[in-house]
């Protein structure tokens, strides 16, 4: 079973893009304090695919405490005869890591570009949703 649950902070602002076959794909950054020991923090990549990429872009910004559940993935790759492993945790649900109350007062836009007072609490792919 491959199963991976956790919960941290964003170390950057999440940025959609567009795959080459035309979906959209969002990677970002999770730090995410390492139970038990203190003052040492794991970073992890995330990908989120289609409908939990446009909902990481539009509703997370840079610090925003976030929980995700995926599977891990690898790949690899050559630069300069060297071979690369990436580790990346594949998103398949997310949530808010946190109440409205206690994040950032700022308000959060939605895709028309209007404010949004709607709380989603969770976006998930069904495996018809996957990109492979």
């Amino acid at each position: 079973m491959n199963s991976i649950a956790i919960t941290g902070r964003l170390t950057e602002t999440p940025e959609l893009k567009t795959s080459k076959s035309g979906k959209t794909v969002c990677a970002f950054r999770v730090a995410v304090p390492r139970p038990k020991i203190k003052d040492v923090t794991d970073f992890f990549t995330c990908v989120a695919w289609e409908r939990n990429a446009e909902f990481v872009a539009h509703y997370f910004i840079k610090g925003q405490k976030i929980e995700i559940n995926g599977i891990l993935t690898t790949r690899s790759y050559e630069k300069e005869g060297k071979k690369h492993i990436l580790y990346e945790i594949l998103c398949e649900t997310l949530n808010f890591g946190e109440s409205k109350q206690t994040a950032d007062p700022t308000p959060t836009e939605n895709i028309s570009g209007k404010q949004d007072d709607e709380d989603f609490s969770e976006v998930s792919l069904s495996d018809d949703d996957l990109p492979f």
